[in-house]
């Protein structure tokens, strides 16, 4: 009995990878459904059959059949909740993975406002400063008259410092020239 029992898990262990290779594609509750079904068909086609070698006994068969039930029950039982907790395994890590990306998603978020943000006042600076060339652009000429006029007239006024100082420089070079002469004149 052992030796079939074994032989039934490692079907079933046989038939789940089958079905999970083959229904990839398949939504996993159909292929939870889809494996149940087949697995209690199995089941019941040779359980019956092999309980039905051992004896003929009704009352041997019944309780036997019983024992065959409970068996199913945790057998399928155990089965389910090592294909719902790789499942949900998966489920828990992938929802990990997403928060971790949702996390890094929201801080690129927040970095790509600051930069647009950067951005935008940089736009305003370069607009204002843009509006400034256009003035002197089209005031340049003005500008650069005025400019002109300006040092123009510190030019003149300059000028004219330099020939009242060169004239006062000739002035006193001439008094010293008239005392020394006149102090010549003395001396005689």
């Amino acid at each position: 009995m052992i030796f079939y029992n074994l032989l039934f898990f490692n079907i079933f262990k046989i038939i789940y990878v089958l079905i999970s290779g083959m229904f990839q594609k398949i939504k996993f509750e159909l292929k939870f459904l889809i494996l149940y079904i087949i697995i209690g068909g199995l089941w019941i086609l040779f359980s019956d059959k092999i309980l039905l070698s051992f004896t003929q006994q009704t009352e041997v068969l019944t309780e036997l059949q019983t024992y065959k039930g409970w068996f199913y029950v945790i057998i399928t039982a155990l089965l389910f909740y090592v294909i719902i907790k790789k499942h949900l395994n998966k489920l828990r890590n992938i929802s990990s993975e997403l928060k971790e990306k949702n996390n890094a998603l929201v801080i690129a978020s927040e970095k790509l406002l600051n930069s647009s943000n950067e951005l935008s006042e940089a736009i305003k600076k370069a607009e204002i400063s843009e509006s400034e060339l256009t003035f002197y652009k089209e005031n340049l000429e003005k500008i650069i008259s005025e400019r002109t006029e300006d040092l123009e007239k510190k030019n003149k006024e300059l000028e004219h410092f330099n020939n009242l100082f060169i004239n006062r420089e000739f002035r006193i070079k001439e008094l010293k020239d008239e005392l020394n002469a006149l102090k010549n004149r003395l001396k005689y």
